[in-house]
């Protein structure tokens, strides 16, 4: 099963930031300190801290982003996309929470809704190779397979080296995908050959 990860907003001083402001969080911030107990696995203090961290107004549409990760994982699918939208809701433009609210309506195959942000996503960030990877899996459950091999065609050209395996069964299940969907010749074109 290709699985796609949800995407943590950035806070590296390496990484391009999102953020309205260039500030790293402080790491005695309530978001930050969430962010640590998150990537120690401590979901329910990182799920406090995130919470206390929007009260007080620190990063707040990244905390709503983290928390719909937190809801996402623990099967929570409306809370998960409440946080998400909590979070578009403070900064429209935001693209680990389309990303992620992408991945949510995706899970539940909701095709258009899930085109409909990874497609803002990638308008926004078009050098990201996991949105148009994400992209690809959106078009193959659309059954739209020229629009899942361009999808994955701007992958490999952004990211050559990454998810080779996946890319090949994803190649795989659009080839079985195209083949199946193809009406079966008519009688008149079985009978003269074509």
């Amino acid at each position: 099963m290709i699985e796609l990860t949800p995407r943590f907003p950035k806070t590296c001083s390496n990484q391009l930031s999102l953020f309205a402001s260039e500030e790293l969080p402080l790491p005695n911030s309530p978001y930050a300190m969430g962010r640590l107990l998150d990537e120690r696995g401590r979901v329910s203090e990182a799920s406090r801290l995130y919470h206390r961290a929007i009260e007080i107004e620190d990063h707040v549409p990244e905390s709503y982003c983290n928390i719909g990760i937190l809801e996402s994982r623990m099967g929570r699918r409306v809370e998960a996309l409440a946080a998400f939208a909590h979070a578009l809701t403070i900064r429209p433009l935001f693209v680990e929470a389309r990303y992620n609210m992408a991945l949510e309506y995706l899970g539940c195959e909701d095709y258009l809704l899930a085109e409909l942000h990874i497609e803002i996503a990638i308008q926004l960030e078009p050098e990201t190779p996991e949105l148009h990877f994400c992209k690809a899996m959106v078009e193959i459950g659309k059954d739209e397979f020229a629009g899942a091999l361009d999808a994955l065609e701007n992958f490999r050209n952004l990211a050559p080296d990454e998810r080779v395996e996946e890319v090949g069964a994803l190649e795989r299940m659009i080839e079985y995908g195209s083949k199946s969907s193809q009406s079966p010749a008519s009688p008149s074109e079985l009978e003269t050959g074509g």
